[in-house]
């Protein structure tokens, strides 16, 4: 979301004698306005990434009674010498920040709550997300060029302010856009990998395969997507840990998973010749039947170690991987917001 100036006015021009100086008309206007750009920033900031619109509720609601009111307070201003448009101008910035609050965060939080159920409601939420700040942005730019308009006219004299939230919102929308960037090509590798897990857990051989192939797909096409992604204000954090975890998912599901797959056909097979040693009488088993079962069992015990010992490596790499993906993530935030 794009900023308004903050302004510390000087009056130029002299008002005749008994008439309100446009000055007074515009601070009248604005006399809500930088708290509310302040805490509508604060909550776009923290509903921007991840999983936590649904908690800042409260927030959001607060939010919309004080947009109600502030829409209310500019209504209540006289207009200045047969001049309504700052007046409109605040009026229409006020009711769409109040709309896009109050209705498409509102939309935002309930598509949060089933968003990580596939790619594509992932992405969905997202595009949202960035559809809806644009609308503020272009909401923030008409009220800029009617203050211009306006201080122009009645020959007043502004000094901007350099405040550090005014100079993170002028890039707010461009740093949102290209997190969501990353972090979809992320979340679909993210994804599978989770119903892979799943599948996994489940022993569920077929399904173990079909995630594991998918897996090995998209983490590819994930990477040379990546490539073709730029740095961001010469900030390559995103991007470069982005591609470490693709590398991990590639690693999974191309040289660990089959392993974790294979332990399940050997479970399998021992299972079926037990069974089948438990169907007979000692004087029905044959030496290939023993010997067979004996091979099984060897393969078997030797599988759960190795089923034990490759779980608890991804398990601790993945872990890593998270944590650096998710520290990254956070630098990048505080950097640029």
């Amino acid at each position: 979301m794009k900023p308004l100036k903050l302004f510390a006015l000087l009056l130029i021009s002299i008002t005749s004698f008994g008439q309100k100086s446009p000055v007074e008309h515009l601070n009248r206007l604005s006399t809500d306005y930088d708290q509310i750009n302040k805490d509508t920033w604060d909550y776009i900031r923290q509903a921007s990434r991840g999983k936590n619109a649904n908690k800042l509720e409260k927030r959001r609601s607060e939010l919309a009674a004080t947009l109600r009111k502030a829409k209310y307070n500019v209504s209540k201003v006289p207009v200045y010498q047969g001049d309504n448009s700052l007046k409109q101008a605040y009026a229409n910035y006020l009711s769409l920040t109040y709309n896009m609050i109050n209705n498409n965060y509102k939309k935002i939080v309930d598509m949060e709550k089933v968003a990580e159920d596939s790619y594509d409601a992932m992405e969905a939420y997202l595009l949202t997300k960035e559809r809806t700040n644009k609308k503020m942005d272009s909401a923030s730019a008409a009220l800029t060029a009617a203050q211009d308009e306006y201080v122009a006219k009645h020959n007043i004299t502004l000094r901007e302010s350099s405040s550090r939230i005014s100079k993170k919102l002028n890039n707010a929308g461009e740093v949102i856009e290209y997190y969501n960037k990353i972090y979809l090509i992320f979340f679909k590798s993210n994804f599978y990998e989770g119903e892979m897990i799943k599948a996994l857990s489940n022993g569920s051989v077929g399904d173990m395969e079909q995630f594991r192939q998918t897996l090995e797909l998209v983490s590819k096409e994930g990477t040379e997507e990546l490539k073709n992604i730029g740095s961001f204000k010469n900030d390559n954090s995103l991007k470069d840990v982005c591609f470490k975890m693709l590398e991990f998912y590639y690693s999974e599901a191309v040289r660990y998973m089959p392993k974790q797959i294979d332990f399940y056909a050997k479970k399998d097979r021992f299972e079926t010749l037990s069974k089948n040693m438990e169907s007979k009488k000692q004087s029905q088993l044959t030496q290939k039947d023993i010997d067979e079962y004996n091979n099984a069992v060897k393969e078997y015990n030797a599988a759960i170690s190795e089923f034990n010992e490759t779980n608890e490596y991804l398990n601790k790499f993945r872990t890593k991987r998270y944590n650096e993906f998710n520290k990254t993530v956070d630098s990048f935030y505080k950097k640029f917001l």
